[in-house]
């Protein structure tokens, strides 16, 4: 139905906090390895995008990866409302989880990001439009110096919700300044390539991105403050000079242009900038790393993996499975083995935790078609958790014939009474 028209699919929304049930990445994993199964079965061919975190969780994040997420999609995507000058290093910190987990060159898309303003009037006032159009679109020039394959900004309609109103539409669904500026933005960048920062020791400028074509090259001048007064004069020469929104902007009587919407783009000869580029920036590297052959997704197996645990003894949270309380027995641990195929499968499950060198045994689960079927281990909780913060429990499969099954790694971590969980 939708072959023709959606560019990638999405699994879930922000799972890492309340909408998805404030669980360990577990779970979510297990979703979105019946998801690439059950596209693969239908032969649907469109990009997968995981992650969809609202948060840099390492915990949760780690977890994802010991799961096999990296594996299972094409595309890792995250949402942030960190101000502009944190970009750099947000995007640097997910390069560095992919590095560690094998996969520095995956795509990372931002499919949620943006500024709002308070929630009442049609339009927001004056300041707080400049302030929600500059941190949108500079926060657009960064995760294009960095590599990000694709920047969703949030939101286009007019949509309030809480305090805050996100919508870069007025109630009338006219443009606010942030919808100009998001649009001159992408018409400014086009077809160009971060080349560098201008080398510029002015305090007052917080960034100097470069982007380049064959032959113009446009500086993107950032202060941060919408002030509406502060100029600056360029000991480089130029073409023309733009604000925010794409209205041209003229020279004072010095030579000094304005940078009064805390944003101005250069427009310039790219020979020009010969000896007056530093290349060498932390955006370099991650754009080159971004340009590198990505990673193909695997083939998907029918067989599924998910953790059934005791919510009697064990609180579920973001970064793992709490003990509700010290255990007096051995924790029981259960994990239902989904099977999305048309035939009935028997698969043999080993379990083990990182620490010790003996497994917790052998299973055999004979699942019907479309079916599935649970099986159970025991372990020491509150042995193994002793003198750990945390506990990682790996289940392995595999099945005759068949393609290889993901693991699943569950992590323990010890009670907390003053910690809730679900």
């Amino acid at each position: 139905r939708w072959g023709a028209n959606w560019g990638a699919l999405e699994i879930w929304n922000e799972p890492d906090i309340f909408f998805g049930g404030d669980l360990p990445a577990d779970q979510y994993v297990s979703l979105v390895k019946t998801i690439a199964s059950g596209l693969a079965q239908q032969r649907i061919d469109v990009p997968l995008v995981g992650g969809v975190v609202a948060h840099f969780h390492p915990a949760y994040l780690d977890n994802a990866a010991a799961n096999g997420l990296l594996e299972h999609v094409d595309v890792i995507s995250f949402h942030t409302y960190a101000t502009a000058p944190a970009m750099e290093g947000l995007v640097g910190r997910y390069r560095q989880w992919l590095a560690e987990h094998g996969r520095p060159a995956m795509p990372l898309w931002i499919t949620e990001c943006g500024r709002p303003w308070k929630r009442g009037p049609e339009r927001p006032p004056q300041q707080q439009d400049a302030a929600s159009a500059l941190d949108i679109t500079m926060k657009a020039v960064e995760a294009r110096a960095c590599g990000i394959a694709r920047y969703f900004a949030f939101v286009y309609p007019f949509y309030e919700e809480r305090d805050n109103n996100f919508g870069m539409m007025g109630r009338q669904a006219t443009p606010l300044r942030s919808m100009a500026a998001y649009a001159h933005a992408v018409l400014a960048l086009s077809g160009k390539t971060y080349v560098g920062d201008l080398k510029c020791d002015d305090p007052r400028i917080r960034r100097a991105r470069v982007f380049a074509g064959q032959e113009a090259a446009v500086v993107v001048l950032y202060t941060g403050t919408p002030d509406g007064t502060t100029t600056f004069k360029l000991d480089l020469p130029f073409q023309r000079a733009e604000g925010i929104d794409g209205r041209a902007l003229a020279r004072d009587a010095d030579g000094a242009v304005p940078l009064g919407d805390g944003l101005t783009y250069i427009w310039v000869d790219r020979h020009s900038l010969r000896g007056r580029l530093v290349r060498g920036t932390p955006a370099m590297e991650l754009l080159q790393l971004s340009q590198r052959k990505p990673p193909a997704r695997r083939e998907s197996s029918p067989i599924v993996l998910r953790y059934q645990w005791d919510r009697e003894r064990v609180a579920a949270e973001p970064s793992g499975y709490r003990l509700r309380r010290p255990l007096a027995a051995p924790l029981p641990m259960a994990v239902r083995v989904f099977n999305l195929s048309a035939e009935p499968r028997t698969v043999r499950l080993e379990a083990s935790w990182a620490g010790s060198q003996q497994s917790l045994g052998v299973r055999t689960a004979r699942v019907p078609a479309e079916g599935f079927a649970d099986v159970r281990w025991t372990i020491d909780a509150e042995r193994a958790l002793a003198q750990r913060a945390l506990v990682r429990v790996t289940v392995t499969a595999t099945c005759q014939g068949g393609r290889p099954i993901s693991p699943l790694a569950i992590d323990l971590l010890p009670a907390n009474p003053g910690k809730k969980g679900r």
